[in-house]
């Protein structure tokens, strides 16, 4: 059975901090889905949502100043040139290469306070934005960014399905983006998506820092469909916590095959 195999592979590793909520075959599975972890970069689709329900009528016409350049993932702190980027751009490099610098530029366009509020308008009551990205005053006072797999798979049904948030055009273009994310090696490890066949695709954002390694998003493949947030903490390694996320694509492989 498809859930008894998940559920077998969960027990066997070693950390319990796993939750998921997966839907696959009409059928909705969850564990301990509304059990918060640090977000790491996963809240970044839920922001660019936000950021596209407040602009959706100028989205591709607004310009963002490149402000302070942060480390980790993306490209903007390496490139010098880059001052000014429109919104759109901004919000395809937050999610496709998962640029700190550019999720930043996100929040400080709509502000912390009122990202929460879209949160909560959302539906997404797990989710809280305390800090930007890389704010080492925020981390020492202990400003922690936090979600649940339940709240990033509601998050994904915006992306998945016409609603009333975004414009459906809009909303597919965004789709289009997520399935373009390039950070793929985890659930999507054991998939071979031919990337020339429409009907065939991952759409995913992932989330890692120390100990830490989170994926949510849909799967498209031989005509079935399979949704999936999986958030874990508390690995020895991270090393550990790919390989988990690995085999739990190749579950999900066997039985889209």
């Amino acid at each position: 059975m498809f859930i008894d195999e998940i559920n077998a592979l969960i027990e066997s590793q070693p950390t319990k901090d796993i939750s998921y909520k997966i839907q696959f075959d009409n059928k909705v599975y969850v564990h301990n889905e509304h059990q918060v972890y640090p977000s790491a970069s996963t809240i970044k689709v839920p922001i660019a949502l936000i950021n596209l329900q407040q602009h959706f009528h100028n989205y591709e016409d607004i310009s963002l100043t490149v402000g302070e350049k942060v480390g980790g993932c993306g490209v903007l702190h390496t490139l010098q040139s880059v001052k000014r980027l429109t919104l759109w751009d901004t919000i395809v490099l937050s999610i496709i290469v998962s640029d700190n610098t550019a999720a930043n530029m996100l929040i400080d366009n709509i502000g912390i306070e009122r990202i929460n509020e879209g949160f909560m308008a959302l539906g997404l009551h797990d989710t809280t934005l305390a800090r930007n990205y890389y704010d080492t005053t925020g981390i020492n006072e202990g400003k922690r960014n936090a979600t649940s797999a339940a709240d990033m798979f509601t998050s994904m049904q915006y992306v998945i399905k016409e609603n009333d948030v975004l414009p459906e055009e809009l909303r597919q273009a965004f789709f289009e983006v997520m399935k373009k994310q390039q950070i793929n090696d985890r659930v999507g490890g054991f998939f071979n998506i031919d990337e020339d066949h429409e009907a065939e695709f991952i759409a995913s954002k992932t989330g890692s820092v120390t100990a830490l390694e989170h994926e949510f998003g849909m799967i498209q493949q031989n005509d079935k469909q399979l949704i999936f947030s999986v958030f874990s903490d508390n690995w020895p390694s991270n090393q550990e916590g790919k390989h988990f996320l690995n085999e739990l694509g190749k579950i999900f492989k066997n039985y889209m095959s």
